[in-house]
């Protein structure tokens, strides 16, 4: 039932519910074969299942960048709780620009690590050189 975006999980919200509504998803989603183990993936996944409904009877289209996503919640305030929920963001922020660049997260992190070794190895190379010129 989970989207195939492989996102982490940004956004806490509290949500006051009609118990028996919150029975029915629960017993739908067992009749779908799915159990969840918190009252939050009961949550979680009965919006998943409504999304996914929607999307595949071309109700609407699915937001696929959490950029449009922040914009349209916008109007809800900050949904993010604490410094977790922030960090949650700003990675999934990150992993869309590396990806819309045409990159893999991997062939990101590889850049990142060759950038800083080479950083690394200039660094090592420049007291050597400072040292020559001393000696002169």
């Amino acid at each position: 039932m989970t989207t195939d975006r492989k996102m982490k999980y940004d956004t806490v919200i509290e949500v006051r519910v009609d118990r028996r509504d919150l029975a029915t998803v629960e017993l739908l989603l067992r009749k779908q074969g799915y159990e969840a183990k918190t009252r939050s993936e009961l949550a979680r996944i009965g919006i998943e299942s409504i999304v996914e409904t929607a999307v595949q009877r071309g109700e609407i289209h699915r937001v696929e960048s959490t950029e449009e996503a922040l914009h349209i919640l916008s109007r809800f305030g900050s949904l993010n709780a604490g410094k977790r929920g922030k960090k949650v963001l700003l990675a999934n922020l990150q992993k869309e620009v590396v990806v819309s660049e045409g990159h893999t997260a991997m062939d990101e992190i590889v850049r990142r690590s060759l950038a800083a070794l080479e950083q690394k190895v200039e660094e090592e190379e420049e007291p050597e050189e400072k040292a020559s010129f001393d000696d002169v």
